[in-house]
Formats: structure tokens, sequence, C-alpha cells
């Protein structure tokens, strides 16, 4: 696990910490430091949809950006794919024990 986290910050700038926090502090799904959905998929374009997240206040293809770099180092993750799951489309991702790690370490630093 403090690989991946590692690799994470490494890769992040100040654009993708602001977009991380941002996106887990508005989501629907992870509002509490107790509960983390890790069953779920979430999708950039229904993050900003209709009935997307109103507080989300950051620029989508930045998000995706973000979202996309995470993939690649382990501090998100995507569905299989298939019927009723988008897979490792572009901004699809699911939150995992390693995105609840890191968003600690980075709440942990003071960074706002």
């Amino acid at each position: 696990m403090d690989l991946i986290i590692i690799e994470s910050l490494r890769q992040m700038n100040d654009i993708d910490l602001i977009n991380f926090i941002e996106l887990i502090e508005n989501s629907p799904k992870v509002n509490t430091e107790f509960y983390w959905d890790f069953d779920s998929e979430f999708r950039t374009r229904d993050i900003y949809g209709v009935e997307g997240w109103a507080s989300l206040k950051i620029d989508k293809t930045s998000l995706e950006l973000t979202i996309e770099k995470l993939k690649r180092t382990g501090a998100l993750s995507f569905g299989q794919g298939g019927l009723g799951s988008v897979g490792n489309a572009l901004g699809a991702f699911m939150f995992t024990d390693f995105t609840k790690s890191l968003y600690e370490v980075i709440k942990a630093t003071g960074i706002k």
C-alpha cells in the first residue's frame, strides 16, 4: 500500500491535489469519515450531468486527467466492464482502500 501512496503523491501536481480533495469531499458516497463506498462506479459524465454533484466546481477535463493519473498509480480503480459497468472508460473510476489512505495522508499534511 505504501508504494501506491508514494507513487501517487510523486505523480500529483498542485492541480491534482486540489482536484482529488474536491472529488473526495464532494462525493455523495463519501460524506463521512466512517463510510466509504468501494462498490459503486462513478463517471465524470454523471458527476457533471443534470443530476450531478452540484458542489463540484472544478474543470471536467482537469478532473478526468487527475482520475486517469490516479488509476495508473492504483490510487483509484475501475470496474470490470460488461453489462452495467463502464470498466476503464475515460473518467470512470471506483474508490478503494488506497483512495482512502491517500486522502488521509494528504489531509494530514494540512493541504487545503
